[in-house]
């Protein structure tokens, strides 16, 4: 027989509030807490409470929307009263009831862009083609900021608006993405990039890509199941298109529950929306309600995370925890030897990931850093030049491009940026070492085994070596925090906005260690 669960005070109030009161809510969900619990809780309680509502569970991703599936099956919550999926599945079918059958096409926009260059003439086709990452990757980012989609709080981003493309451009630094040889001048390129976006648009009639998920939906005005509930999971990480996704699924009376972690937005570096949960609660009027007991962390962690974020606290059953510190010396002779596929070290920056892999890699220690995505920007960089074709050229190249660019984003306010591109350009030259007479292709197959992904259902073989972005969402027994107090907060971190990323970081990487946490501290400068 199951040991019936007893629910915090916090969780009761949560469901006292979704069962008995009206109106929107924001549940500030701190990291280990038991949000996705909660969710499920409440939405028991909402069905027992009255069987005819419809609620819609939105997670974060596909993972996550399975988990969730399975445990609302246990309680005998189904489809289709309770509908669990990813904000892009449910922008998907809501675009099916439109369209009808459509075909799925990860790669679309590349596809499209070279159809799209055949209006050209020949020679100026060549020429387009030597931009084409430019162009991918900015109408890519105008989708996901919801460029021709009318949204709450009057956010409406007109698609031939060439100051919003402009902004949009600066923001997420994308002429970084031009080549080395660029004629055209921004007006011209903003012309293209709308050009390019309207027909990416028509096309997704028959055809669609992860991003036209969510964005063509909105667009195109497609009806959606109205929902007397959206759950919004992670809801601090959402932007525009995903938020408005969530309101055109209620009902006229319907109620959002966005359940997230401010503390928990550590991508406004990329443009993310950091103050998701504050537009959220501008726009619905929510109530806040708290859930600040975490299950995760040993209470010595705890203590360690209470530095940055003082509401969050250890239920009073959590282990003690350790956290200690260590020097990078000592780590390296009589701690690497003992890792295993279970541990995982995390770091602010990838240069010294990526110079201690190398090293773990010569001790016969096995190893990967987790991030392909990450290995992919820096082969984008290592290719950026083709007329570049071997290691010692590339760094020659490279040491100009670092410093041009970092004086560039400094200039232009943004710090962050300008680590950004340090950073990258610090990792090649340390993975160039490794063939340092060689090519640019054999610099990119060693940049390819070097950076990977835990597949979905997996755990790693090796041991995992991973930036504090990409930890977000785990959770390990024994966490290494490599050169913690050196690199947190970041020296380019000035603004008042930069400043609570850095902390938000810190405060995340704490909280990834269920039971140790060990600072390996760096003895020379990084």
């Amino acid at each position: 027989m199951k040991e019936e669960i007893k629910l915090s005070d916090q969780q009761e109030a949560i469901i006292d509030f979704v069962t008995k009161k009206t109106g929107h809510a924001i549940v500030r969900a701190r990291a280990g807490c038991g949000k996705s619990f909660s969710i499920i809780e409440s939405t028991a309680a909402i069905v027992e409470n009255d069987w005819t509502a419809n609620i819609f569970i939105g997670a974060f991703n596909k993972a996550i929307a399975d988990e969730m599936k399975e445990k609302c099956e246990e309680k005998n919550l189904r489809f289709p009263e309770v509908n669990v999926s990813t904000m892009h599945s449910a922008g998907f079918s809501a675009l099916k009831k439109l369209h009808g059958r459509m075909r799925v096409e990860d790669k679309k926009v590349g596809y499209l862009f070279f159809e799209w260059v055949d209006q050209f003439s020949q020679a100026k086709q060549e020429r387009m083609k030597e931009y084409r990452s430019f162009f991918l990757r900015t109408v890519g980012l105008a989708k996901q900021n919801g460029f021709g989609v009318q949204m709450r709080g009057d956010r409406h981003l007109l698609i031939d608006d060439h100051m919003e493309w402009k902004a949009m451009i600066d923001h997420f630094g994308l002429e970084e993405n031009l080549p080395e040889d660029n004629t055209m001048d921004l007006s011209e390129l903003i012309d293209q990039c709308i050009r390019f976006y309207r027909r990416s648009l028509e096309d997704c009639e028959h055809t669609i890509d992860f991003n036209d998920m969510i964005l063509a939906p909105l667009y195109f005005n497609a009806p959606f199941d109205k929902k007397d509930f959206v759950f919004i999971d992670e809801a601090q990480d959402t932007n525009a298109v995903r938020r408005e996704l969530a309101f055109r699924m209620l009902k006229p009376n319907g109620r959002l529950i966005a359940v997230g972690d401010d503390r928990q937005a550590i991508y406004g570096f990329t443009g993310a929306d950091s103050d998701a949960l504050d537009i959220i609660m501008d726009i619905t009027k929510a109530v806040i309600l708290p859930l600040t007991t975490t299950y995760r962390c040993g209470k010595a962690i705890i203590t360690e995370a209470q530095k940055y974020v003082p509401d969050i606290e250890a239920f009073e059953k959590n282990s003690d925890g350790l956290v200690r510190a260590t020097t990078m010396d000592d780590f390296l002779e009589k701690e690497v030897p003992t890792l295993t596929p279970q541990d995982v070290i995390l770091c602010r920056l990838n240069k010294p990931l990526v110079q201690l892999a190398f090293k773990m890699i010569k001790s016969g220690k096995g190893c990967y850093i987790e991030g392909r995505d990450v290995g992919n920007g820096l082969i984008e960089l290592a290719k950026k030049w083709k007329r570049i074709t071997s290691v010692p050229q590339l760094i020659e190249r490279l040491t100009t491009y670092e410093a041009s660019e970092r004086s560039k984003w400094l200039a232009k306010g943004r710090p962050e940026m300008a680590q950004m591109i340090e950073d990258k350009v610090e990792c090649l030259f340390i993975i160039s070492e490794q063939v340092s007479n060689g090519n640019v292709d054999d610099l990119v197959r060693e940049i390819t085994k070097l950076f990977g992904d835990t597949k979905k259902g997996e755990r790693p073989r090796v041991v995992t070596l991973s930036s504090i972005h990409k930890s977000k969402g785990r959770e390990w027994d024994r966490v290494y925090s490599l050169g913690f107090h050196q690199l947190l907060p970041s020296v380019f971190a000035v603004k008042e906005w930069q400043i609570r990323q850095e902390e938000n970081l810190a405060y995340v990487n704490i909280t990834r260690a269920k039971k140790e946490l060990i600072y390996v501290e760096f003895v020379k400068e990084y």
